[in-house]
């Protein structure tokens, strides 16, 4: 079993774009200001770790990229889903054709309403449905059905299980992303803070201006 994630929550007060922004703009001031911070402990290894997890979490996917993956997959399960019923409709129609819609024989390919049919119920009736036709090529081949027909109905079951297993890896790697990307956040925040702190204490009682750089004050939406 799957071991249910421990929820988590971002420490950083802002939207994702603001934090990058903060964090370049810190870089940029502290590169600046290197020699004065030298004597509170700052040195380029600090700089480069903070720009190291700038890009870590910048370039992490967002949720809406996997969301774009996942929508394009539904899709396309769709498509494959009308020809999985397609296909299947095909074949036990020409059964009932061979066999007669009361007959015994025939009540192995009917469906019901095929259309009504989920994707996984799809996929089960054509693992049983197309050997059964395979067996029963004989009888059914003068109503037009040939092998071609039934590997061509194999492949689009294939397909189609193929994109369900994606759809379900895409989603959860949507949750496990979610998860990771406000850890690398809460990660790069972790590490601007002590250099926000150094910054204003060093500017406190000389620059204004300088001071104010090193602000992590989040603007107005």
């Amino acid at each position: 079993p799957h071991m249910a994630r421990t929820p988590i929550s971002r420490i950083y007060p802002y939207r994702d774009a603001q934090l990058i922004q903060f964090a370049d703009s810190l870089c940029n001031s502290a590169e600046r200001d290197a020699t004065q911070l030298q004597a509170y402990g700052v040195s380029a290894t600090n700089i480069a770790d903070i720009r190291s997890a700038r890009e870590a979490f910048a370039n992490y996917p967002t949720d809406q990229e996997l969301y774009g993956d996942l929508l394009h997959t539904g899709q396309e399960r769709d498509t494959q889903a009308s020809l999985l019923a397609q296909a299947l409709r095909q074949i036990c129609t020409r059964a009932q054709l061979a066999y007669g819609s009361s007959s015994s024989a025939y009540r192995l390919y009917h469906l019901g309403p095929i259309s009504a049919l989920s994707a996984q119920e799809l996929i089960r009736a054509s693992h049983y449905i197309c050997p059964l036709a395979q067996q029963q090529l004989a009888q059914l081949a003068p109503q037009g059905l040939t092998a071609t027909i039934i590997a061509d109905t194999q492949a689009i079951a294939t397909t189609l299980d193929t994109l369900l297993d994606t759809e379900f890896s895409i989603q959860q790697q949507r949750q496990a992303a979610t998860h990771h990307r406000i850890e690398l956040g809460n990660a790069l925040y972790i590490l601007l803070i002590p250099i926000s702190e150094k910054g204003k204490l060093c500017w406190a009682y000389t620059s204004e201006a300088h001071y104010n750089d090193y602000l992590l004050v989040p603007s107005q939406p």
